[in-house]
């Protein structure tokens, strides 16, 4: 099997592997977010993980299974591994390192500000950590990654609790389409139809100070017809 790596399945398959490494062998896990599905049958042709169809006529869900074996890799991984990560409180990361995984891995949640042959200097800010949240990367995996890696003590916890708090808010805010009505000519018409919204419950958002109605895409064309109406009426 030819498994090659585009940019995008560098950062994939770096989000799979963190996302195995919290895995136990010989357990059987639903795959929820088949971020790199590639990678996965690439180590099921090493004989590493097997996966599964719980319908034989759907590609939806899917398990997994890995062996003993890819267990081992990764504790031997993390036995070999020293301590190479240093954070200061202000989010100044620093990594003596010159492993092209961990690097990769770095990239994932943080700035990098400069990379010499053996040391990484990097920042983590609420960009840098949304951008990873995009790809699919938890707070609770870059925690693990972060203290795992950490050199001496333990991760202060302002990092930690700061890094689930982006989270949390980034998961509060939604996003809504919707259209847009404003610029009323008085007080009289806006009343009309912000009443006529409320009974077709059809409101998203609104400003009454302002005047202003966010209307849900499906009842665009109604609220169209009836605003038409009213401007038409002497």
């Amino acid at each position: 099997m030819k498994f090659t790596l585009s940019v995008d399945d560098q950062i994939d398959t770096l989000i799979s592997l963190l996302e195995l490494s919290f895995k136990k062998p010989n357990v059987t896990y639903k795959i929820l977010k088949p971020i790199n599905m590639q990678f996965y049958t690439f180590l099921q042709s090493l004989g590493l993980l097997i996966i599964t169809k719980e319908s034989p006529d759907s590609d939806d869900n899917l398990t997994l299974t890995f062996n003993d074996l890819f267990w081992d890799i990764f504790l031997s991984l993390k036995t070999n591994t020293s301590s190479f990560i240093m954070i200061e409180t202000n989010f100044k990361l620093y990594a003596y390192t010159n492993s092209d995984y961990e690097i990769s891995i770095i990239k994932l949640f943080s700035e990098i500000q400069l990379e010499l042959p053996n040391l990484v200097k990097a920042m983590i800010t609420e960009e840098s950590v949304n951008n990873a949240f995009e790809k699919g990367v938890t707070s609770s995996q870059i925690i693990h990654f972060l203290t795992s890696s950490f050199y001496k003590g333990e991760l202060p916890v302002t990092i930690s609790n700061q890094i689930k708090i982006w989270e949390a808010k980034r998961n509060r805010i939604q996003t809504h389409f919707g259209y847009l009505y404003s610029n009323f000519l008085n007080l009289i018409d806006f009343q009309k139809v912000h009443k006529f919204c409320l009974e077709k419950n059809c409101i998203i958002d609104k400003d009454i100070e302002k005047r202003v109605l966010i209307i849900k895409p499906e009842f665009n064309e109604i609220v169209k017809k009836y605003v038409e109406t009213i401007l038409k009426q002497p």
